[in-house]
């Protein structure tokens, strides 16, 4: 089951390799694993023509030790589809008394901006997805950069490139893809992107529904144009958490 992974943690981009293959691997389950990571964020996957099953590993690739959960190969190039992160508001324990959710969901989608740039290898442009690219799937944001594996441990022990996509949905998360290759292939990659353009296209914002992401938890709260998926119990709990939580706050003193 796809587990939900911290802003903070999601970036951690540390590529490893010398991964074991896990047992039980099919098709059908990595096609199911990658349809699920993408339902959670609004998003629908296709499964890209011709590329086969490649079986699952122990991947340190993020830094934290996650599961490689649906990822394909075909003419030695592998494209893998990475969990998603979340742009709802922190739990209401852990809010500051001046917390502002038009605040905090504005710094969680710009955020993604300055991620993607300081994470891209600095041999290689980091690319905003053209507009019109990504009205074709409902995306709001998007790079393409490369981000390396260290050539000592190649992917895989294979592959020493890697190209990042991503593709965001303002106020609530992202869909990662991550094609792998080896030097030879920097210009099939590349077509292979733009032949597999639509793979992840993102539904109406209007079709979010609490149920696609019950991974996350009943207390979830939403923001911004997601804000709808809240129930009216679910927001005056989460105002009764909050108040309680100032409460707690002045009573502690400034110290605190």
């Amino acid at each position: 089951m796809t587990r939900p992974i911290a802003v903070s943690l999601l970036f951690v981009l540390t590529l490893t390799g010398n991964l074991v293959a896990q047992p039980g691997d099919s098709l059908p389950q990595q096609l199911k694993n990658a349809k699920d990571q993408v339902s959670a964020v609004n998003a629908i996957f296709k499964q890209p023509p011709q590329y086969k099953q490649i079986p699952k590993t122990r991947s340190g690739y993020w830094g934290l030790g996650n599961f490689e959960e649906a990822a394909f190969i075909k003419d030695g190039i592998v494209v893998a589809v990475h969990s998603t992160s979340w742009f709802a508001a922190p739990p209401a324990p852990m809010r500051s008394p001046n917390y502002d959710p038009v605040v905090w969901i504005r710094n969680m989608n710009n955020r993604f901006d300055s991620v993607a740039r300081s994470n891209a290898d600095a041999r290689f442009a980091c690319t905003l997805v053209a507009p019109g690219a990504l009205r074709k799937i409902n995306a709001d944001r998007g790079y393409i950069f490369n981000k390396n594996p260290n050539p000592t441990t190649p992917y895989r022990s294979v592959y020493s490139r890697a190209k990042l996509l991503f593709l965001q949905k303002d106020d609530l998360g992202l869909v990662l893809l991550a094609y792998y290759y080896r030097p030879k292939d920097e210009k099939k990659v590349l077509k292979e992107i733009r032949k597999q353009w639509g793979i992840i296209t993102f539904k109406d914002d209007k079709r979010f529904y609490r149920d696609q992401a019950g991974i996350i938890g009943l207390k979830t709260i939403y923001l911004g144009k997601f804000a709808y998926a809240n129930t009216p119990e679910e927001r005056r709990n989460d105002s009764l958490l909050f108040e309680k939580r100032k409460q707690q706050l002045q009573k502690a003193g400034p110290e605190h």
